[in-house]
């Protein structure tokens, strides 16, 4: 083929998307392709000005970004529970309108009917996914919805390879919802469409999921794990981070706040501007005194910070899951990795500040040891990796090479 494959990007718009797909771009781009990435408008105009993309990519006439409606008012969250319209504007305004482009930029007709080959990138953890393979389940023996004062109990035996691990209390945040629920509907309709690929990416590495990835081989013919994306060093520094959909109440704020300072422990919290109900602003200046002289001696507030890859960096973790893979995650990272401790249902000062010291001082020695041995086999993993003979850009552009989609999570898609 003499042309330079067109890689065109369409993740889901929101950050825990976007980010994993952007790295994996960014990879391909490094690999020969030429790259449209497609964003939102309303998260085009975020990443256009984030330190992030500015320098690496929006000057390279072979990397663009594009933008198309989302469907949603420019006013609206996009966030918290009102987080869920984005499930039906995108189906309705922006899945058209990347029908249209995706025939202006490449004068061919849409994937499927091309019989393009269509691989997933799901950027939840390989136990997740194979978790919400599981949710029609769910839905047909009555195990949903999980609510009442003992969530704890029983523990999940449908899950083939996480029996005895799962309680109700760890399952996705929907579960807690009716059966009938739209939204759980919506998460049926989706995992069921992703078995009609040809591949799956998952952003995870074989000798942590190892078990559940061969799961997963039992509905796709092929997976690339490609992960871990991202690391940084190893800090002893406590970073909070509740991501781009999170809405605390303020008393949440106050609590973690308290918990973060009362650790003794320095600080870094990221902390999104629209990220406290009610409050237009989350920044220094607003808390109690106390608070403030604390966090000015010890800690630091910003609205943005480049994330670490916990794992890869060896960083023990403590766990908040309030959404989507979050609870299922934070109990593999207690129960099943054993690298940090699940403060799941939890909103409490004390809980934080313990929960903090015990993380930081290595008075688990049994997490310490977990972690390390962790961190040294997912850098292992990336030392493979970035060998050209088994790159994920080479691996990807050899089985392949030509035109393909990517579908995303979801209905959204990569034209190669």
């Amino acid at each position: 083929m003499d042309k330079k494959p067109h890689v065109i990007f369409l993740p889901f718009p929101a950050q825990g998307h976007i980010k994993p797909l952007l790295t994996l771009a960014r990879l391909l781009h490094l690999a020969g392709f030429d790259i449209t990435f497609i964003n939102s408008d309303h998260n085009h105009h975020r990443l256009l000005y984030s330190a992030a993309s500015k320098v690496q990519d929006c000057c390279n006439p072979k990397f663009q970004f594009v933008s198309l409606p989302d469907g949603l008012p420019p006013d609206h969250p996009r966030s918290g529970p009102s987080a869920v319209d984005l499930f039906w504007s995108t189906r309705s305004v922006m899945e058209p309108k990347f029908r249209e482009m995706v025939v202006e930029i490449s004068r061919a007709y849409i994937a499927e009917e091309m019989e393009i080959p269509i691989l997933v990138f799901r950027t939840y953890s390989a136990c997740c996914t194979w978790t919400y393979f599981h949710l029609s389940s769910f839905v047909e023996t009555g195990e949903i919805p999980v609510r009442g004062e003992d969530m704890d109990k029983p523990i999940i035996t449908c899950i083939p390879g996480l029996e005895g691990l799962l309680r109700h209390r760890d399952l996705p945040n929907i579960c807690r919802w009716e059966s009938n629920d739209p939204v759980v509907s919506f998460f049926i309709s989706e995992t069921s469409r992703m078995a009609r690929a040809s591949a799956l990416i998952l952003d995870t590495f074989d000798d942590l999921e190892g078990t559940i990835i061969s799961r997963l081989g039992t509905i796709f013919t092929k997976i690339y794990t490609i992960g871990p994306l991202h690391g940084l060093l190893r800090s002893r520094t406590a970073t909070t981070n509740f991501g781009s959909q999170i809405v605390l109440s303020h008393e949440q704020l106050l609590e973690f706040w308290y918990g973060l300072v009362n650790s003794g422990k320095p600080f870094l919290w990221v902390i999104r501007v629209d990220q406290v109900e009610g409050h237009e602003c989350a920044c220094p200046g607003q808390g109690p005194d106390e608070l403030e002289r604390a966090t000015k001696e010890r800690g630091l507030m910003v609205n943005w910070a480049p994330q670490e890859e916990g794992i890869f960096a060896g960083v023990p973790m403590v766990g908040w899951p309030k959404i989507a893979d979050q609870p299922v995650n934070s109990r593999c990272i207690s129960e099943l990795w054993k690298i940090g401790f699940d403060m799941k249902d939890v909103c409490n000062r004390n809980v934080v500040e313990k929960m903090l010291r015990d993380v930081m001082d290595d008075k688990g020695a049994e997490i310490v040891e977990s972690v390390n041995c962790i961190a040294k086999k997912a850098r292992e993993s990336v030392e493979v990796k970035i060998g050209i003979s088994v790159s994920p850009a080479f691996q990807l552009w050899k089985d392949f090479y030509g035109t393909m989609i990517f579908q995303v999570s979801a209905n959204w898609k990569v034209i190669i």
